[in-house]
This record gives structure tokens, sequence and C-alpha cells, in this order.
């Protein structure tokens, strides 16, 4: 992203190339069209090539995915949810736990080892990224921290296909040395990671990021001439001839899915690694917009997921569709075969991208059909966990609190994860949630870090999220305490000086009663932090419900 979403290119697709174009059929081109034959019949990944710290993958690991079969789970214990509420609401399905430090997926919830869904709440980390000789994200062990403290439990960590692998077939260890201290300092603050591989205009070769240079013709980069405002060099026919090649050519995927395993392999058993987000907003090249994501790019995907399970069997794999879910346009995913596959959309709100002011009333319908678009598209997919990879704004426009807060919201509400843009220092003219001086920018984190449930011991029935007028914040979330022995652990919200947060836990048949008298119950006294709390030995099955409601000042 940021250049910050593929919302704005893909808008002057539909613009320039007609309605529904997003790179089909607009704009001169010297490049030839993908041919659907040349890419339904995926061929199998090859052997892993002989790199420097890169082991062989045997053949049978790629093609058998470890994974308990659903009818070997316990049964769940039975609920009776009261609302008839399908998109917002998890289905009853067999429970489990994932594999000693390993996580997996149950119906749309990412599941660890303790049997308990996990609610990420992350950032980006982070643009800069992009644009430094190393490749790598600014922060350091204190700046991780920093990001925990503030009720953070996720990083989606950039990477890049042209810094794992800057010559064809070898792979950079030094780099891979010094992306893996940053994962390292991520959980050691207690953050989980993701590993995104970033581009924006295919990669490097083009002034940006992404591929390495050698993975397109050289003549590409000759002939081409960028343009401004810089998401019209999608447009580009040279652009978009490195996309139909990487798409239709198997031996280069080949060399993509080789970086992959390379990260796979590095941190298949990395207890703060949850999974891999395969590729940032994938651009169609000349291919079909509306045919893109079913016929093309998820067989693809599919591919990569195959082999990535051979090596992380424990990991997930996040699929990315075509980046027009802001508009309303539904990704024609078909369910995936693979086991540990999620959904991780991309989100920014058209109007106030670039700058603007954030109406509400003008918007708030554009927003529902644009999360309406992302709950189908992952109903598609396979009814997949949804982890919205990217969303966020320029953070000075009038109206951005109530932006954040009307998008938190429904995250909340249709029990999504997210990671915001991003983790970078700005001037109060960008997208960043820190000043200058690294500090944070107080309005943007005091909503990003609203009180909430982050690992539950069972499927997340529902939830709600309030921003009330006065600047309190009320949360609840309702659930199967399935996985008895184990923890329900949230965060209390905002670290404000003299704010304080109410929990309450009401257990089936109960009345509502204070966290803290339950066993295990853990918190710090009038600040923000972790709460924990366990279910008394002889619960009654059924439904709990937890209440959170963070108070900004506490009135003596």
């Amino acid at each position: 992203m940021t250049r910050r979403g593929a919302w704005a290119c893909l808008a002057a697709f539909v613009l320039l190339a007609g309605a529904g174009a997003c790179g089909a059929g607009g704009g001169a081109s010297d490049s030839q069209g993908i041919d659907l034959a040349d890419v339904v019949d995926v061929p199998e990944h090859p052997d892993v090539p002989e790199v420097a710290d890169v082991t062989d993958v045997p053949d049978a690991a790629l093609d058998a995915p470890d994974d308990t079969p659903a009818a070997d789970l316990p049964p769940d214990v039975p609920v009776d949810a009261p609302f008839d509420v399908p998109s917002d609401v998890a289905p009853d399905l067999p429970w489990a736990p994932a594999s000693p430090g390993g996580f997996r997926r149950i119906g749309d919830a990412v599941v660890d080892e303790a049997g308990r869904s996990v609610i990420l709440h992350g950032v980006n980390a982070s643009n800069v990224a992009k644009y430094q000789p190393d490749h790598l994200t600014w922060e350091t062990a204190s700046d991780f921290q920093a990001l925990a403290a503030a009720g953070f439990n996720n990083v989606r960590l950039l990477t890049f296909w042209g810094a794992v692998m800057p010559d064809e077939g070898v792979i950079d260890t030094v780099y891979l040395d010094a992306l893996a201290q940053r994962v390292q300092w991520a959980a050691d603050a207690g953050l989980l990671v993701i590993l995104d591989m970033h581009q924006d205009i295919y990669g490097f070769g083009f002034g940006d990021n992404g591929a390495p240079a050698w993975a397109c013709d050289a003549a590409n980069y000759a002939a081409y001439v960028p343009k401004e405002p810089w998401y019209l060099n999608y447009l580009s026919p040279q652009v978009r001839a490195c996309f139909d090649r990487f798409y239709a050519d198997d031996v280069l995927f080949a060399r993509f899915t080789d970086a992959w395993l390379a990260l796979a392999l590095r941190f298949k058993d990395h207890p703060g690694v949850l999974g891999f987000d395969l590729l940032n907003e994938p651009n169609p090249g000349t291919f079909e917009a509306s045919r893109f994501v079913p016929d093309l790019w998820q067989p693809r995907q599919e591919q990569l997921a195959a082999a990535m399970a051979g090596v992380a069997p424990d990991r997930l794999v996040y699929f990315q569709g075509a980046t027009m879910l802001a508009y309303g346009v539904v990704d024609e995913f078909v369910p995936s075969p693979e086991p540990r596959v999620a959904f991780a959309p991309h989100y920014y709100l058209p109007t106030i991208h670039d700058g603007g002011v954030y109406d509400h009333d003008a918007s708030i319908d554009f927003i529902d059909a644009a999360f309406d678009a992302v709950a189908t598209s992952a109903a598609n997919l396979g009814g997949v966990p949804v982890w919205m990879g990217e969303w966020g704004g320029p953070t000075a426009i009038p109206g951005f609190d109530r932006y954040l807060e009307d998008v938190l919201s429904r995250f909340v509400q249709h029990r999504w994860s997210w990671a915001v843009y991003s983790d970078d220092r700005t001037n109060n003219d960008g997208f960043g949630i820190r000043n200058l001086d690294g500090t944070f920018n107080p309005m943007v984190v005091q909503r990003l870090g609203h009180p909430h449930a982050r690992r539950v011991p069972g499927p997340i029935h529902r939830q709600s999220l309030v921003f009330e007028s006065d600047g309190r914040q009320t949360y609840q979330a309702a659930f199967p305490w399935s996985s008895t022995a184990s923890a329900l652990e949230g965060w209390s919200g905002p670290t404000v000086v003299g704010g304080a947060t109410t929990c309450l836990l009401t257990p089936p048949g109960g009345v509502a009663t204070p966290c803290d008298t339950f066993p295990c119950a853990q918190r710090s006294e009038h600040t923000a932090g972790v709460l924990r709390a366990c279910a008394p030995p002889d619960s009654a099955p059924g439904e709990w419900v937890v209440d959170l409601q963070w108070t900004p000042v506490v009135v003596p």
C-alpha cells in the first residue's frame, strides 16, 4: 500500500478502461493477453533449488498437507444462540486446538494450541521498508514493545520477493537473518506476525517494490515512462506485461514459490509467526477482470498454498482477491480445498484516501456495501476467517475519529481481525499512526486500542462495540467455553491516564459477575492491559457473555 492501496489505481482502471475493466481492454498495450488454457492446468511445483540455507523439500511433503479431519474432532459444547444474524454469528462446528506451537482454522475462526479463537488487532510494519536500501522496517525492539503496550497484538510485516531472492535462484540469507531479528523482536513483545509479500507497480525494476528486477524483461523497464499520480502506472503496458508473464510463466512462478518456501522453512516453527500473506494487491495485467480471481489468481494461490502446507502445515496462508471490494465488487472465489486458508482483503474508503472530509451520513451505506462484499467473498472461499490486512486513511482529515469508530464497530460485529496501515512516523499529514518523535497519535490509538476479547476459549458467536458520545467504549462478546481448561484473554482499553475498565462475565444461566472473581483472574488496577479469567471447573455448558466497558476519566 502507499502508495497506500490499490483502490485508487483500480478506480483509474474503471474510469479509464471502461466499466468493470480493471485491466481488461483499457489503454494501449503491446503485451499479449493471457490465454486461459495456459494457466488452468497448473503443474506441480518442482523441488526447491539448492540455494544457501534452504533445504530440499520432498515432493510428498508438498502433496500431503497435514490436518486433522473434521470428523475426528470432538463435538462442540451445545449452545443456543438467541439471535439470527447469519453474517455475524459463528456456526457451531466441532472444536479442537491446533498442534503445539501452531494455528489452525475452524470455520471462520483462527484457533491456537490452547483451543482459543485468536482475534488480531494489528498494524503494518511498515511503509518505510519499501524505500530503505535493506528493505527492512524501521522499528527496534522497544518500538514493537510500544505497539503491544498500546493494545496491538499483531504485525503485518512487509517483505519483498526482490529482497528474499535478489538474484534468480539465490536466497539472501543475510536479509532473512535481519528479517528474523524483527520477527523475534515482535514476538518478544507478544505480537503475532503475519509475513506479507509486498508489491507496488510489480517490482523494483520499475523503481518501486516487490518483484526482483530479473523477474521481467529488461526491455519493459527501458520503455517505461512513469506517470503521476503513481497508481496510474498500473495502466502502463510494460507493467501489465510483467504481471502477465508472472501469472503465465510456470518457471517464473516457481521461483516466486521458492522465495516463499525459503520464508516458510525459516519461520515454520516460530511460535510468533501465525501465517503468510501471499501477495499484496495482485493486479490482473491484461486478464479479464471479472474472471481474474476464479480462473487465474486463485489457482495460482492454491498451488502456492499446497507447497507452503508441505513445509509449514501449522501456519495459515492468506489469500487476496482483485482489490475492488471498496466498490462493493465481490471476489468470485470458489471454496478452497486447503484447510488453513484465510482471506486478507484491504479496505480504503475512496472519498478520503487522498484527503477530504469524512461524512458519516454520506458514507456509511458505502462502507456497509463494501463490507457485505468482503463477507460474501470470504463465504465464496469457503467461509474462511477474515483479517483486514490493510485499512486506514489520512489521520488528520476532518471526521477521521468518527471514521475509525464506524469501521472498528463493524469489524467487531463481523468478528474480523485487522491490521491498520501503518506504523510510520508522520507530521500529522499521512497514514502513519505515530508522530515524528515516535509517540502515538492519541486520537488514533485511543480508538484502535478499544476494549475487546483477543483469545476466546471457543467460537465467538457474536460481538458488539459501541463508542459512546461521552467517550466510553462498550464491548460485548458471547461464546461457549469449549476449551474448558483455557483462559479467556482480553484487552481492557486505551492506555490513558485516569481511564478504567469494568469487566463482567455472565456464565450460562447466571448473572453478571466481576471478572476478577473468576479463577486465574489477572489485571492491572486502573490501567489498561491484558485481562485473564478462567471458568470454574464445575461450570455448566452453554453460552458465556463477557462485557468490557472502558471509561476515559474516573471521577473520585
